[in-house]
């Protein structure tokens, strides 16, 4: 939060086991500067960088191509459409198809 009290953004990563599963959101003012894309992709490379971590996904709304975009910027590949997957209040109240996208270390 700024000092004037504006949201920016947020990023989150949930690490359960081998696996984090990010999220994230930013304010549209922002959006198209770079900002969520290095951020995003500093938290892959950390986490791949973790031992005991094999795998980093995100899902995003079916509908937002940038996000999709992003995704695949930081070497996340398509996994699959999640049906009903998610609410996102700003959307409407029933769970939308979402998009699956992960990285995973090579087995061995």
């Amino acid at each position: 939060m700024k000092s004037d009290r504006s949201f920016a953004g947020m990023l989150e990563a949930r690490v359960k086991q081998h696996a984090v599963d990010i999220g994230y959101v930013l304010s549209p003012r922002l959006w198209r500067k770079g900002l969520m894309s290095e951020a995003v992709a500093g938290l892959v490379a950390w986490a791949m960088d973790q031992r005991e971590i094999y795998r980093v996904w995100a899902v995003c709304d079916s509908e937002n191509a940038a996000s999709a975009r992003l995704l695949e910027s930081v070497g996340m590949q398509f996994e699959g459409r999640l049906r009903r997957w998610l609410v996102h209040p700003n959307m409407g109240d029933s769970p939308r198809d979402c998009l699956c996208y992960a990285i995973v270390k090579p087995a061995g």
